[in-house]
């Protein structure tokens, strides 16, 4: 069986990274987030996601802004280094067991929501720190 575009896409990143070591500096680092009944919830803090959920005392969720930048970023959002793709893996699969699932009319497995994982890449060129590039998958 074929992995999903998710795990190849992970697994790819890490494999480029790895190529351009010798004339960059790359960090990947993830996060993992869900909305859920018009609400942000971070899927890698497991204490704020069991106090968040629906119906719970603290079902408030994280909230969004915009920055200075102009870029909409999420409050409190966990944001892990990952080291390797396994490190990236586990994260990922962490966050899919703790997506809020809830059955409809339509569909009694459906998670009614939408979960955005994502990688950060930061690449530092050796020969120019001022040489500082980021990309947001």
């Amino acid at each position: 069986m074929e992995n999903g575009i998710t795990i190849r896409s992970i697994r790819e990143i890490f494999r480029q990274a790895d190529e351009m070591k010798k004339e960059k500096h790359v960090t990947i680092s993830c996060s993992f987030l869900q909305i859920y009944n018009e609400k942000v919830y971070d899927l890698l803090n497991a204490a704020l996601l069991k106090k968040g959920k629906p119906g719970g005392a603290a079902d408030q969720g994280l909230r969004i802004r915009w920055n200075k930048n102009e870029q909409f970023t999420v409050e409190n959002l966990y944001v892990f280094k990952c080291d390797s793709p396994e490190h990236a893996l586990m994260l990922y699969n962490k966050g899919v067991k703790n997506k809020i699932v809830a059955s409809h009319n339509l569909n009694h497995a459906s998670s009614r929501s939408h979960a955005i994982f994502s990688l950060t890449v930061e690449m530092v060129d050796h020969a120019s720190v001022d040489n500082t590039v980021v990309s947001k998958l």
